[in-house]
């Protein structure tokens, strides 16, 4: 019930199953709950993204084929998509860049 409604409407759901929760118990339930195991992505969009327009980039790693976010990285420089850590959690083995010239002339190899 949580998991589908969330705090307050969840609280109020389980009143009417006869279940005194307060909103933020449900929410504390939640938060509590382990991580579901999500697979490696077979293929990878890299993408930049802007945190301010035209001043701060940053790039963003997202799986193609389930079209969710897998990682945002600080900047838009190659190296940063190259660390041990990034390299783990994102087995790809097909990529996908962007078109723009600044940002795949970086993120190719040298």
């Amino acid at each position: 019930m949580g998991l589908a409604l969330a705090g307050r409407a969840g609280a109020r759901m389980a009143r009417a199953f006869g279940v005194s929760i307060s909103r933020s118990a449900v929410l504390r339930l939640l938060d509590a709950l382990p991580e579901p195991e999500v697979p490696a992505p077979r293929v990878m969009g890299v993408d930049e993204y802007a945190t301010r327009k035209g001043r701060v980039y940053g790039t963003v790693l997202v799986d193609v084929e389930n079209r969710r976010p897998v990682d945002l990285l600080p900047d838009r420089e190659a190296s940063s998509g190259s660390t041990p850590s990034v390299r783990t959690a994102c087995p790809a083995s097909i990529l996908s860049r962007p078109a723009s010239t600044a940002t795949a002339t970086r993120s190719s190899p040298a």
